[in-house]
């Protein structure tokens, strides 16, 4: 068992049952986690093992081999939203926790940055490298980068799968420079879809998923390192719109296309979309 990772109580309810582990919430911070946690040794073996991560991602190699232009629009959607927060510049430096192949950096290069990655997969990690990334297999924690060398840092559905997300944005923050910007986004606990389907919600993951935020406990990691929030919404991202229909139909009854698309439109508007996103800049 460990103590909360962000205010260090010892005092937790269980959200859910569960083996080999359990989800708890902390009674003092309200943040959500399985306790007990697995060990580091352990998660690099599952992320680089064929037994473990690697087959639920290959499928994404296959997809951004035969066409990258979803990849893309992805990587030109985070960006276009960190870039209303921080003046674009020549030699800009940017770092991708939680790399994976290399997909995102491969377009952040094409627009001008200098693009780094971290990634604790070998196989994952090595594709990347073979394509021009910077990529070390470590942790955020663990890398020996210099403080204040990075303008740009990227958790685009990471920090869920770090064993202490206070340390990772905490490290997070003294790499970047001043004003820099920090982007997370992670599965809403908060989501209306997680409510409905409860015990059962699809991002309730062991190994995968170790910490469940909202915007209130992701917000109060993010101002505990140093940072000032400057933007937060929720949207589809990379969850299944198909549960939002699902939940959004038989909740308030609703058979209209048009009608079902402007309510999911509104949870989104209310932050209870399936994918929350946190902008913060250091100051």
């Amino acid at each position: 068992m460990i103590d909360c990772p962000l205010c260090g109580s010892e005092h937790f309810i269980e959200v859910y049952p569960d083996n080999p582990s359990r989800i708890v919430r902390c009674r003092e911070c309200d943040l959500v986690f399985f306790n007990p946690q697995p060990s580091i040794e352990y998660l690099k073996e599952f992320y680089s093992s064929k037994e473990g991560y690697l087959p639920s991602i290959e499928e994404n190699l296959r997809s951004f081999e035969a066409d990258p232009s979803s990849w893309k629009l992805t990587a030109d959607f985070i960006l276009q939203r960190v870039y209303q927060h921080l003046p674009n510049g020549p030699g800009q430096r940017i770092l991708d926790v939680g790399s994976a192949y290399g997909f995102f950096l491969i377009f952040a290069r094409e627009r001008g940055l200098d693009a780094y990655g971290l990634e604790i997969s070998l196989q994952t990690s090595r594709y990347a490298s073979e394509h021009g990334i910077k990529v070390l297999n470590t942790t955020l924690e663990e890398s020996n980068f210099q403080n204040d060398f990075f303008d740009i840092v990227t958790m685009n559905n990471v920090l869920e799968h770090t064993l202490n997300p206070t340390a990772e944005v905490a490290r997070a923050h003294k790499l970047l420079k001043n004003q820099g910007i920090m982007f997370i986004a992670v599965p809403n606990f908060d989501s209306l879809v997680a409510q409905a389907d409860n015990y059962h919600w699809k991002m309730k993951s062991w190994p995968n998923h170790l910490f469940y935020f909202t915007e209130a406990t992701l917000s109060k990691i993010l101002e505990k390192a140093g940072f000032r929030i400057t933007e937060v919404f929720t949207h589809q991202g990379e969850s299944e719109y198909s549960h939002d229909i699902r939940v959004v139909r038989d909740r308030l009854h609703l058979v209209d296309e048009s009608q079902i698309r402007e309510a999911i439109t509104l949870l989104w508007k209310f932050h209870k979309g399936q994918e929350l996103v946190v902008i913060a800049k250091k100051h």
